[in-house]
């Protein structure tokens, strides 16, 4: 922690890829859901490239089958 504020570039990789891996291969499109990609250009200026491709990793290991 940072003061009283948790520093989210430090605890979101790992948060992102502890959920794809609780939910592995369980086809759970809410929790999928919570990992969607920005859906226009102006959302996606305001999210790190590496959280995106660890959201995009993180969704197709829950939604395995798809």
């Amino acid at each position: 922690m940072e003061g009283s504020m948790v520093n989210l570039d430090v605890t979101s990789p790992g948060a992102t890829l502890a959920l794809a891996l609780m939910f592995l291969k369980t086809n759970d499109a809410a929790v999928a859901a919570r990992l969607s990609l920005p859906a226009t250009q102006f959302d996606l200026d305001y999210v790190r490239p590496d959280f995106v491709l660890l959201r995009l990793v993180a969704r197709s290991l829950i939604l395995w089958d798809r």
